[in-house]
C-alpha cells in the first residue's frame, strides 16, 4: 500500500515541488550538512522583519509555532526578534543558541508571551550538558513566557541532556511543517531560495534520492512527505507551476 501511495502521489506532485527539484542550496559549496548553514538560513526564513527580502511575512514561523503550540491559527502573531547564533549571557556560561525567536500571540481570547529556541544537530552530538545550560538561561531570561524548545536532527532523536520539554523534531518533519504554506508563497521573491533549501534538506540531510520513486530505500519517509503535500490547501489551486 505504501508503494502504491508513493507511486500515485508522486505522479501528482506540482512541477516546482522541492522533491522534484534537482538543486540543493548548499551542495555546490559542500555545505549540505553544515549546521550553521542550516541554522542561519532558518533564522532568515522565520524572521518576518526580513519580509522585504524574502516576502514570506509570518507564514513559516506561524506554521512552526502552530505545530508547537497545537494551534490551527493565531488571531494575532507579533514577533519581536528572530536571531541566529545568539550568544548566551550570565550564569549559563559560554554558548550560542542556534535560533532564538521571541514575541507574543493571541488566539481565541488568550494572550501568550513566547520564546522559541532551536538547537540543530546534523552530524555532531551536543556538548556535555549543553541543553541544561540553555534551560538555565531560559529560566533566567524567559521567566513568565511560554517556552518552545526544539531539538532538530536528521532522524528526530532525543537529546542527551535538558528537560523533557525539549521537543525532538526531524528535518523531514520541519519540511512537512513548512510544506502546507509553501504553495502560497510562490509569488514571493524568496520562493526559489526556499525551494532550493527544502530540496537540499530532503536530499542532503534526509538522504532522499534525487529521482525518488516508489522503490526508494525508505518509502515510508517519502510517503510521510507526500501526505503533507496532499493535505496542503495551497496545492488545490494548481499543480502546473513552472520549474
Amino acid at each position: 500500500m505504501t508503494k502504491e501511495f508513493v507511486r500515485t502521489y508522486l505522479a501528482e506532485l506540482p512541477a516546482d515541488d522541492p522533491l522534484r527539484c534537482p538543486i540543493s542550496l548548499f551542495r555546490t559549496m559542500d555545505y549540505g550538512r553544515l549546521e550553521t548553514a542550516h541554522t542561519r538560513t532558518l533564522a532568515w526564513l522565520l524572521d518576518p522583519k526580513k519580509n522585504e527580502e524574502h516576502g514570506f511575512g509570518h507564514a513559516l514561523l506561524e506554521a512552526l509555532l502552530g505545530r508547537l503550540a497545537d494551534r490551527d491559527h493565531f488571531d494575532r502573531l507579533n514577533v519581536d526578534r528572530v536571531v541566529g547564533e545568539y550568544p548566551l549571557e550570565g550564569s549559563a556560561g559560554n554558548g550560542r543558541l542556534d535560533v532564538l525567536a521571541e514575541g507574543d500571540w493571541e488566539s481565541m481570547g488568550e494572550h501568550v508571551l513566547w520564546t522559541l529556541v532551536i538547537e540543530a544537530k546534523v552530524d555532531a552530538w551536543e556538548g556535555e550538558g549543553q541543553l541544561d545550560k540553555y534551560d538555565e538561561w531560559l529560566r533566567s531570561h524567559a521567566a513568565g513566557r511560554e517556552k518552545y524548545r526544539v531539538f532538530l536532527t536528521p532522524k528526530g532523536r532525543a537529546p542527551d541532556s535538558g528537560t523533557e520539554e525539549w521537543e525532538s523534531l526531524s528535518f523531514l518533519e520541519l519540511v512537512r511543517i513548512f510544506r502546507p504554506v509553501y504553495g502560497g508563497l510562490r509569488d514571493a521573491p524568496g520562493f526559489h531560495f526556499l525551494r532550493y533549501y527544502l530540496a537540499g534538506v530532503l536530499h542532503d540531510v534526509c538522504r532522499f534520492p534525487r529521482n525518488v520513486g516508489e522503490d526508494a530505500a525508505d518509502p515510508y519517509a517519502v510517503a510521510s512527505y507526500l501526505k503533507a503535500v496532499r493535505d496542503s490547501p495551497s496545492e488545490c489551486a494548481s499543480h502546473d507551476a513552472p520549474r
